[in-house]
Parts: structure tokens; C-alpha cells; sequence
């Protein structure tokens, strides 16, 4: 089983835009996990509403387009550019209703989830060899966050250095919903003057997201896109999809 689906994820199988492996594994995973089925439902549901929406919104505006128009014609022959005018106003009108269901407004939380990867496993690749620490790591890398948030916090005082290992407390809490205790060990390394600090700021830039504090996001968000030194290219995309 996957650990963890995106929001892209889910939005690639509900377009059926899935290999038929990949397909066949999302839908193993969704027969196990009832969160998953109700982040998939949601994700129907929006697209519905959204559908209904625009196809409503689409009649009202090409109704009142060819309403007017009659009015103007005044019992008069059409001459086959007006026509042609008022075809190419529907078109436009129908092009717009078309986009408003395909492009749908993400929230700042989906956007977070979209953009969310772990940060990478920087202790065992330093050749750790403490056993609590390496079971720790063990258990982030495999995606059991909750795990790996009891185990960080049951580490020995000086086992890792602070900021790094609020950093992966922050990203573990983050992504097991925890998101005061994100918010508080990230803002630590975020506010550090180590080689950890824009981690830091990415991942608390994300849980504020998450929490839909988009105005708390941007400044941290707009920090790495000046700095370009760690996330530069998704903290840019970010702040353009953000409102």
C-alpha cells in the first residue's frame, strides 16, 4: 500500500489518466482505506459541483446573449456576419464554461498536499549507527509519521542536532495532522542560522497553508524565491497560485 496519495494523485484517477498499474494499485488501496474513499468522494463531489456550476452559469450568460440580440433585430433579416458575431459569442461563453470545470481553484491545504515530499533522509547517510535513531529514521522513511514522532521524541538529549531533528518532527507532524506541533518545531529551525533554515521555511510554509494562513505563507514562500537557495522553483509556483 501507498503510503501517502496526493492531491494530484487522486485527481489523476479520477481523469483516468493512470497507467493501468498504477490504476490497479490506487484502487487495491482504496478497497483498505476509508480515508482514502472519503478524500476520493470529496474529490467527485467538487467536480460535480463545479460542473453544475459552470453548465448553469454558461446557459444563464449564452441565454441572455441571443435574448439581447433578439431584441436588437427588430423583426429585420440577419445578415449572416451577425450571425456569425453571435455564434462566435457562444463559443467564447461555452470556451469559458469548459475552463471553469477543468481548472478548478485549488485550496491553499490542497496545494500544500500537492507539494509536500518528505525531506530526505540526511542521518543514516551520515552513518548513524545509534539504534534509536536509526529505527526512528526507519520509521519516517517508510512514512509512519505518527511513529516516527514518538520515537523522535523519546531520543536522548543531544542524539541529534536541534534543528534537524525539529525538522523532521515538523515534516512528521505535518503530514500525520499534527499541525501546532508542526508549526512550533519548524518555526525553531526556520528561525535557525544553520544550513536547516530554508527546510525549515519551506515545511512551515506548508503547515500554515495547510491551516489556510495563506498571508503567514507568503513571506516565508517569497524569502526562498529571493534567496534561491532550496525550493526556489515550487515556493515561485506557489506564490503565483495563491490568491
Amino acid at each position: 500500500m501507498k503510503n501517502q496519495y496526493t492531491f494530484e494523485d487522486i485527481e489523476a484517477y479520477l481523469a483516468g489518466e493512470q497507467t493501468e498499474e498504477e490504476r490497479r494499485a490506487f484502487e487495491a488501496d482504496l478497497g483498505d482505506d476509508s480515508r482514502l474513499q472519503e478524500a476520493v468522494e470529496k474529490h467527485r463531489l467538487a467536480h460535480q459541483l463545479t460542473s453544475a456550476y459552470a453548465a448553469e452559469r454558461t446557459r444563464g450568460q449564452v441565454a441572455e446573449a441571443f435574448n439581447a440580440y433578439r431584441k436588437q433585430k427588430s423583426g429585420r433579416v440577419i445578415p449572416m456576419r451577425r450571425w456569425a458575431a453571435a455564434a462566435a459569442a457562444v463559443l467564447v461563453l461555452l470556451a469559458a464554461g469548459y475552463w471553469m470545470v477543468s481548472s478548478p481553484q485549488q485550496s491553499a491545504s490542497a496545494l500544500a498536499t500537492s507539494y509536500f515530499e518528505p525531506y530526505p533522509d540526511r542521518v543514516t547517510t551520515m552513518g548513524s549507527d545509534a539504534d534509536a535513531l536509526t529505527e526512528a529514521m526507519a520509521a519516517y522513511n517508510t512514512g509512519r509519521y505518527e511513529d516516527a514522532l514518538t520515537r523522535f521524541g523519546a531520543l536522548p538529549e543531544g542524539t541529534l542536532q536541534v534543528e534537524l531533528l525539529n525538522l523532521y518532527t515538523g515534516t512528521a507532524a505535518l503530514q500525520s495532522g499534527q499541525l501546532d506541533l508542526a508549526e512550533q518545531a519548524l518555526a525553531q529551525t526556520a528561525r535557525s542560522a544553520t544550513a536547516y533554515a530554508p527546510a525549515g521555511k519551506w515545511y512551515l510554509a506548508l503547515t500554515y497553508l495547510k491551516q489556510e494562513k495563506t498571508e503567514l505563507a507568503k513571506p516565508l514562500l517569497e524569502e526562498l524565491r529571493q534567496e534561491g537557495t532550496y525550493k526556489q522553483k515550487s515556493a515561485g509556483e506557489l506564490l503565483d497560485q495563491l490568491p
